[in-house]
């Protein structure tokens, strides 16, 4: 059997490699998500938080989600897209609006860098208030379905948010046409 993990990113193209970030991680956050939203008032309303920080976690996790959901549709609508047509005019020789440099990404991608941290720094202080929870408390399958949840969610972004950062975004600051 092979190992799948060893499997090497950097031999990706820019669009085979922002088309597995989305199958792979978009998908499996947006579920996370899903599961969250759907046990997270049973988990309010039983307690394991004082009121205050139940309030306070309600409120990050909201947040954090509708700007997770925001970041990943502007990936998968405009930059993914994007970067599918440069790939595609690149390897034909053709430029895009007469640009044959692409450092014009620049920006686009230090928007979603900083959008990286922002959802990071979110996770982080949702991570604090639930270390508050008295594990002997969460026994009940609400509690548990979520933690697990933000759990998967922290892990996965930290992943792709990893794989983006390290390979697909030098890959582009240094994509040149054909």
């Amino acid at each position: 059997m092979s190992s799948y993990h060893l499997f090497n990113y950097h031999l990706m193209e820019p669009d085979q490699l922002h088309a597995f970030l989305k199958d792979r991680y978009h998908y499996k956050i947006k579920q996370s998500m899903s599961v969250v939203m759907d046990y997270l008032e049973g988990w309010i309303l039983e307690g394991t938080l004082p009121v205050a920080e139940s309030e306070r976690l309600e409120k990050a996790i909201k947040n954090v989600f509708s700007y997770i959901d925001t970041h990943i549709r502007k990936k998968e609508t405009v930059f993914y897209p994007y970067i599918s047509q440069l790939v595609k005019n690149g390897s034909t020789g053709k430029t895009v609006d007469g640009v044959e440099d692409y450092h014009f990404l620049n920006k686009p991608i230090q928007t979603l860098r900083t959008e990286q941290r922002y959802i990071q720094k979110q996770l982080l202080e949702i991570k604090m208030v639930t270390s508050l929870i008295d594990t002997d408390k969460c026994s009940s399958t609400a509690c548990i379905m979520c933690m697990t949840a933000l759990f998967e969610i922290e892990n996965e972004t930290g992943k792709q948010f990893h794989i983006e950062q390290t390979i697909l975004f030098p890959k582009l600051m240094g994509f040149k046409v054909v």
